[in-house]
């Protein structure tokens, strides 16, 4: 009775292990493969820059009108490119007041008046290293 026991052990364990080669043999074709252990995945991370540059300058700005509004002066800023920002419809006393708090206040940024109007943008080394610190 031991060796009829042992028998079919044995048989059942030979046949375990023919089905397990038979289902996994070979291996390529039964076993999918994922992107990642094909090969066949490539990743390309981008720095939004100008998400950086509009933050920042956003950051300024909010700051300039503050100021402003303690001075007693309303500034409506009109967003032209993440670099740069304008004020229309002043007097040439909220020009030279503007001009003072941009002085005092923003040393990176450049000012350019025409007319009623006074545009306001980054210097261009200033947004260069903003841009380099946020692909840092």
């Amino acid at each position: 009775m031991k060796s009829s026991n042992l028998l079919s052990r044995g048989i059942l364990i030979g046949a375990i292990m023919a089905l397990s080669i038979w289902f996994f043999y070979p291996l390529d074709k039964k076993i999918k493969l994922g992107l990642d252990l094909q090969g066949g995945m490539h990743l390309v991370l981008q720095v939004q820059t100008d998400d950086a540059l509009r933050a920042d300058s956003d950051s300024d700005m909010q700051r300039l009108t503050t100021d402003a509004k303690e001075k007693g002066m309303t500034l409506a800023p009109v967003r032209l490119s993440p670099t740069s920002f304008q004020f229309s419809g002043l007097t040439p006393e909220s020009k030279d007041a503007l001009g003072q708090l941009v002085r005092a206040n923003l040393p990176f940024w450049d000012s350019a008046e025409s007319g009623d109007r006074v545009v306001l943008s980054i210097k261009p080394a200033e947004a260069t290293k903003i841009r380099e610190l946020a692909v840092t």
